[in-house]
């Protein structure tokens, strides 16, 4: 298992998230690349349904999805605040950044709190 991945299931772990499976999108063997990719591997999970960071609003095309027909659904996090050592608070960076500045328990309660505040 690769460092990405074991950081991955850490995480859940530290989180308390619970995933039944994590599927590699190699296993799905898919034919296309970016959005229609992304439109591909959603459909052979037998998913109608994608949710995405807004980030990807700036490269998104609708095309591929509305041909797959899934529907695509904008998140829209409300991301907490906590002390950074230096400066300002950055936002947007790694689950690391909550945990090594806030530890596992407040960062699972500031993560809560974000999520219920959170609309999709």
């Amino acid at each position: 298992m690769g460092f990405t991945m074991y950081s991955i299931e850490v995480m859940l772990k530290l989180f308390g998230i619970h995933v039944p499976r994590i599927i590699y999108s190699s296993e799905l063997q898919p034919k296309y690349t970016s959005n229609a990719l992304v439109a591909e591997l959603t459909r052979k999970v037998d998913s109608t349904r994608y949710l995405s960071g807004t980030g990807a609003r700036n490269y998104f095309e609708s095309t591929p999805f509305i041909e797959a027909g899934v529907e695509v659904f904008w998140q829209h996090f409300t991301h907490p605040i906590y002390s950074q050592p230096y400066g300002a608070f950055e936002p947007n960076l790694s689950a690391f950044d909550i945990l090594f500045n806030c530890g596992i328990a407040k960062s699972r309660i500031l993560l809560q709190m974000a999520l219920e505040e959170t609309s999709i």
